[in-house]
């Protein structure tokens, strides 16, 4: 299993040029292979891949690289732009987009840290 270690993270507040904090390629049979915001990226291998990106859409060059690279549909970037806070994970053709809100960027939390007061004390 391919490992992290989040001090490769650039000093741009944990995303590279493009607001990309981390990407991996997916394929059977293989580890995760960590992958940049390059624009081979999300380059086909007709392999049965698929690539999992976690951008910071706070970052001013995400969506500009998201539009150029990712041919994500529309409903995306509506979505994005709605204003909805909730997280939820979402099927738009043959592409799933999650919003994941307050999640802790912390590799050294707790797991007791996430739930709640009752459920820590019960």
């Amino acid at each position: 299993m391919a490992t992290f270690d989040p001090n490769s993270l650039s000093a741009t507040y944990g995303a590279d040029a493009n607001g990309l904090i981390c990407g991996f390629r997916f394929r059977a049979g293989h580890h995760a292979e960590p992958i940049d915001s390059g624009p081979e990226a999300l380059d086909a291998h007709g392999d049965g891949s698929f690539v999992w990106l976690h951008f910071n859409l706070a970052h001013s060059a995400a969506e500009p690289w998201l539009r150029a690279h990712s041919g994500l549909d529309d409903s995306f970037y509506e979505a994005l732009h709605e204003g909805s806070r909730s997280t939820r994970i979402e099927r738009v053709l043959d592409t799933l987009f999650a919003v994941v809100n307050d999640v802790t960027f912390d590799f050294a939390f707790e797991a007791s840290d996430c739930g709640s007061e009752r459920a820590r004390t019960s």
